[in-house]
């Protein structure tokens, strides 16, 4: 690994996880509110025709329940999920990047106090070689 060629490659790196974060942030957004959609027309149809649903009475209890057991509704549900994993996983990213960035400068700051460097032989003094 050279220092610096990482030090150039870690902007780019980070936007570019930045950038995907930001987008899966708004694909989650886009799920929550699908789901949001997909409950309140299945709740209206169950509302609409309950005898259909297999409800007799229409309670909020019991269209709550149709609701979460309706394919719509797991569908859409299982689309947010999946949108709030992605979500998750690139935002981490960006997380491990910002802690890149944080071990590149501890390296740099190393390589400056010579950490890395050879031990040399030290010389004596007033010792001669041949003695």
């Amino acid at each position: 690994m050279k220092l610096d060629d990482e030090w150039l490659y870690q902007p780019g790196l980070y936007m570019e996880w930045a950038e995907k974060a930001a987008k899966a942030r708004a694909a989650f957004d886009r799920a929550r509110a699908e789901l949001d959609r997909t409950e309140a027309t299945v709740a209206k149809d169950i509302r609409a025709d309950p005898d259909k649903f297999g409800i007799p009475k229409a309670t909020e209890a019991a269209i709550a329940y149709e609701v979460r057991n309706d394919d719509r509704y797991i569908r859409a549900s299982n689309a947010h999920i999946k949108a709030r994993m992605h979500s998750e996983i690139t935002y981490r990213m960006t997380v491990a990047l910002e802690q890149r960035k944080k071990a590149l400068e501890n390296l740099a700051f190393l390589t400056q106090q010579g950490y890395f460097s050879e031990p040399q032989k030290r010389k004596r003094r007033g010792v001669k070689a041949n003695d």
